[in-house]
């Protein structure tokens, strides 16, 4: 089936040489992959492969620059799933909330403020 042609070689005026054992080796290597990427479908479509991504943009504001989120509408909304469920988890015994500002004083400590939020309803939704 496949047959690589080997520089400067010929054999009955041929470059390349296919065998029956080749052809049987490529076959199961490709059922191995099959099975292999079917194996791995489930953990796929059930978001068995958490990702948890962050970024920081550190020198996005100098420090003389004041952001006051109420004048900019700022909204932000998350949830928290269960890993295998994928049910909500609106439970003190799974989550405690803690919104909070961390600000980077001049002696370079942090401070951090704790933030009012509330839970979202559907009036944040209109």
């Amino acid at each position: 089936m496949f047959g690589v042609p080997v520089h400067q070689f010929t054999l009955n005026g041929k470059t390349t040489i296919k065998t029956r054992p080749g052809l049987c080796f490529t076959f199961l290597i490709l059922i191995a992959m099959f099975y292999f990427a079917l194996s791995k479908m489930p953990y796929l479509l059930d978001r068995k492969n958490p990702l948890i991504s962050t970024y920081k943009d550190i020198e996005h504001f100098d420090s003389t620059t004041h952001v006051n989120l109420d004048d900019t509408s700022f909204r932000i909304a998350f949830g928290v799933e269960g890993y295998d469920s994928r049910e909500g988890k609106d439970d003190p015994y799974y989550v405690e909330w803690q919104v909070r500002a961390t600000t980077l004083k001049e002696d370079g400590t942090f401070e951090k403020t704790p933030l009012n939020f509330h839970k979202c309803a559907d009036r944040d939704w209109e």
